[in-house]
């Protein structure tokens, strides 16, 4: 729980768009074809604007991990 107080209480909480940092996250991983080792990896994602007020690298790095994870631990899939 002290991580989830820490996060909340950053000063760095900063007005943005989470549709722009999810379709970010989602182009580097698909444009990591090397990361992607040559498996058929589908990622699909609805745009629609998020607007929230946070510490966009800290949600940036944790949307960028979930990905990542998603897409290592599985051979052929769709990440919806």
């Amino acid at each position: 729980m002290q991580y989830i107080s820490y996060i909340s209480t950053s000063d760095k909480n900063w007005l943005f768009n989470l549709k722009d940092v999810i379709l970010d996250v989602m182009n580097d991983i698909t444009l990591g074809r090397n990361f992607l080792n040559n498996h058929t990896i589908r990622l699909s994602y609805n745009p629609h604007d998020i607007l929230i007020q946070a510490d966009k690298g800290r949600i940036t790095q944790v949307i960028s991990n979930l990905l990542t994870n998603a897409v290592k631990f599985i051979k052929e899939a769709e990440i919806l």
